[in-house]
């Protein structure tokens, strides 16, 4: 009776720990593992960084101004001290002086790519970095989940255990089973309950480590949900963020040397200064002037140097592609290898399920045999001997497939065609697992109340048109490929390629202009910026999302027009009423003073489009009469003859 309520105990304490427990899954710790690593938060600083320097190089090539005291003073006594025609006995200056260096347009863009392939360099590292964590995160959460798997599997076989237990010592207790074919039993019993404490015990060791790795200081225990890891198809070496990285480095060669080649032209700078500079030998009151001039560095010889600095970046180029090479032939080797133990881990976990269904009928037949006194102890101990292995068998596969997230399998219906619009929601596609397709109805005709089908229904994730179906039923589909595309009417947008240095000019939420090639103008607003910008071209990407619910084909290109100035109430004039000369400077209208006299009337331009001018001044009334034609070249004064009067 003394063990009877052990195992009460350790059952009651393990559930009612359990019940108390907090619920976490793995995008929670993911996301603390981001939030709290310094080395992410170090490499976005230094992507900061990395801009501020972009920012003071563009400070150091503009214009310097500095300003400057010096005052020396060498005396001479009885004709020791220094030469006064070399020193003038003193030297006393007070200047504000000017430098500009004189830098070309294609040597200032070299540095300035400098700076954006460093900065994408770090964005890359960080990301590699950020993957690596959440790589460990994942694993280790896998492994604390492992645990958990064979803790609950315990506390089943214990349940059973204890169910046996009962009738076990009732026959007993009737001399209807040994003594010692009991003490076995109780025995196979305490090392279940040891077994059950160990991995309590190694549940709270890599829940601790789990939160370590995540930066989390807390000790409380916590239920793990069954991840559910996402797949993605397997990308080719070249989309891959390590590819990126050797590229970028390729690129950092190349703009070296084109750094080199600038370094090899001449320099010039200008100077001025101004201010006061005198030896107070001679009226030093009028010593207040000012100098400026230029320089010029032309290099002649510097032993080679440059064709050295560009030996070395060619070995280190070889070196680089030769790393690549070498990176990109482990990573189609890791796929391949990761193909081939989904395959196996998938035979393994098959044939696991299909014995567990054996081992847990021969366990079932056994209980009842033992409860009649058909069959003895030993032979029941046996046959939940070979349930436990298996069970535990089946979780390590359960949980080394989630390292490996298998989606292979066959197509077994397909519910929609080409330019239907769906749902979110609706069923598209039904897949039969490979384990389901290569067992058939091995399971079903072992346990006929085994619902098993392998059968995955694969839902839309969001309402729109199918615009890509490739395949057909029975085909066969890798791990994460893509099996159809949806276009989300709401994700359609225009993407304006904006220069820079008009950013300050558009806002989010700005009203624009779109003029499709068939005429038809469509309003919109920015929605948002791509947070890049092309290091050649120098400009940043925004999406202008449609007011209207028009349907438009993908690849659409469109002039945007966007208002920079808007003034109410403005007269304005067609563009062949203004009249200028040959500077563009001076502009005027010949504006009729009676029918049959045109006057010259300078005016001043406001705002202006391909159509129209405004004119600011003077101040035109809707009945005055303009010349649009035949008004180029008269005098400032002319008698015409109004042939056709507009509106």
């Amino acid at each position: 009776m003394v063990h009877k309520s052990r195992l009460l105990a350790l059952l009651c304490w393990l559930v009612v720990s359990s019940a108390g427990s907090q619920t976490l899954n793995l995008d929670h710790y993911l996301e603390l593992a981001v939030s709290n690593s310094p080395l992410l938060k170090e490499l976005n600083s230094q992507a900061d960084l990395n801009r501020l320097d972009s920012l003071r190089f563009r400070a150091e090539n503009k214009m310097q101004l500095n300003g400057g005291v010096n005052a020396m003073y060498a005396p001479v006594y009885n004709g020791w001290g220094y030469d006064e025609v070399i020193t003038n006995g003193g030297n006393y200056s007070a200047l504000i002086s000017v430098n500009k260096t004189i830098t070309g347009k294609k040597k200032l863009q070299n540095q300035l790519e400098t700076f954006s392939l460093g900065s994408l360099s770090v964005r890359n590292s960080e990301q590699l970095s950020k993957n690596e964590l959440l790589k460990s995160v994942s694993e280790q959460y896998l492994a604390a989940f492992g645990d958990l798997l064979q803790i609950r599997n315990n506390l089943e076989i214990l349940e059973i255990f204890q169910k046996q237990d009962l009738i076990l010592k009732k026959l007993t207790e009737a001399a209807l089973c040994r003594q010692t074919d009991y003490l076995s039993f109780l025995l196979t019993l305490k090392q279940q309950e040891l077994i059950l404490i160990q991995l309590k015990i190694q549940y709270k060791n890599d829940l601790a480590l789990l939160n370590f790795l995540c930066g989390i200081a807390d000790t409380a225990s916590v239920n793990l949900e069954e991840p559910s890891v996402p797949l993605t198809t397997q990308a080719g070496f070249a989309n891959t963020l390590l590819f990126k990285k050797f590229h970028i480095d390729s690129l950092l060669l190349a703009n070296s040397d084109k750094q080199i080649h600038y370094a090899y032209q001449p320099k010039a700078g200008l100077f001025a200064d101004a201010g006061y500079y005198s030896s107070l030998a001679y009226q030093g009151y009028k010593n207040f002037g000012t100098s400026f001039g230029f320089n010029v560095v032309f290099p002649i010889f510097d032993g080679n140097q440059r064709k050295i600095q560009l030996s070395r970046n060619s070995i280190t180029r070889q070196v680089q592609a030769n790393y690549r090479r070498f990176a990109g032939n482990q990573y189609e080797e890791q796929v391949m290898q990761l193909q081939e133990q989904l395959k196996l881990n998938g035979e393994l976990t098959g044939n696991t399920e299909t014995q567990l269904n054996m081992a847990k009928t021969l366990v079932e037949a056994n209980s009842r045999q033992l409860e009649n006194g058909e069959a003895g102890i030993l032979s029941y101990l046996n046959a939940m001997n070979s349930y436990i292995t298996l069970k535990n068998l089946l979780s390590q596969n359960r949980v080394a497939r989630l390292h490996k997230a298998p989606t292979g399998g066959y197509i077994e219906s397909i519910y929609v065609k080409i330019n239907d619009f769906v749902r979110e929601g609706t069923i598209l596609f039904v897949l039969k697992t490979k384990e389901s397709y290569a067992l058939g109805n091995t399971l079903k005709k072992i346990d006929n109340s085994l619902d098993f089908n392998g059968l995955i229904k694969i839902p839309a994730q969001s309402d729109g048109y199918v615009t890509q179906l490739n395949l057909q039923p029975g085909n066969y589909v890798q791990e994460g490929e893509e099996l159809a595309v949806i276009s989300e009417k709401s994700s359609f947008v225009f993407i304006l390629d904006l220069p820079y240095e008009r950013k300050q000019e558009i806002r989010l939420n700005t009203a624009v202009e779109l003029v499709l090639p068939d005429d038809l103008h469509l309003e919109g607003k920015i929605s948002s910026f791509l947070p890049h910008v092309d290091p050649v071209s120098q400009t940043q990407q925004a999406l202008i999302r449609l007011n209207s619910n028009k349907e438009l084909p993908e690849g659409l290109i469109a002039r945007v027009r966007i208002i920079r100035c808007k003034h109410e109430s403005a007269v304005s004039l067609p563009r062949e009423a203004v009249l200028s000369d040959v500077t563009q400077q001076n502009f005027w209208i010949m504006r009729m003073i009676d029918t049959v006299t045109a006057v010259k009337t300078p005016v001043t331009k406001g705002i202006e489009n391909a159509e129209r001018i405004e004119i600011l001044s003077p101040a035109l009334k809707e009945t005055d009469d303009i010349l649009l034609t035949g008004n180029y070249g008269l005098p400032d004064t002319a008698r015409v003859i109004i042939l056709q009067k507009g509106k």
